[in-house]
């Protein structure tokens, strides 16, 4: 009778694992920035580990927490926008695969230099053509003379 009382009114965190495991399934980085991004991934993370070690028995633990930060740092990865999709097949593709501490630090990177692109295409595309003209002056055995060139597009 108390293992059947047990079953029934013991407080288990199902529900809350499950939700968990819910929203990490649906979290998508979206128009988060990185650091934005993991930082919603490992809040989810932590959460939901925490509820599933605390009823591993400590000999087993090790083990599970080894194959979680795979798994952990692959679900980051997959989550990622398509244009992070040529760095992340370059962390994935590592032999052995990076931590996923390197690879936040390599993404992290990669968004810094997405940004300062956009920033360089953005001035390219505001700059304005005008016409410049070019003129030298010298010296010859008849005295001083100008040269003038044509003039040609300069972008400001």
């Amino acid at each position: 009778m108390w293992g059947h009382l047990k079953k029934v009114y013991n407080p288990s965190n199902t529900a809350q694992r499950f939700q968990l495991k819910l929203e990490l399934g649906q979290l998508v980085q979206g128009s988060m920035s990185i650091q934005e991004f993991y930082s919603s991934f490992e809040n989810l993370w932590t959460e939901y580990t925490d509820i599933v070690y605390a009823s591993v028995p400590p000999k087993e633990l090790i083990d599970i927490q080894s194959v979680h930060e795979t798994s952990k740092r692959d679900q980051f990865l997959m989550k990622l926008r398509g244009e992070f999709e040529a760095i992340r097949s370059n962390l994935m593709n590592r032999d052995p695969v990076s931590l996923l501490d390197i690879c936040i630090g390599e993404l992290l990177r990669e968004e810094q230099r997405f940004i300062t692109q956009g920033i360089m295409e953005e001035k390219a595309q505001n700059s304005i053509p005008i016409h410049v003209a070019y003129s030298a002056q010298g010296k010859s055995k008849g005295g001083l003379y100008l040269q003038c060139y044509p003039s040609s597009l300069a972008y400001y």
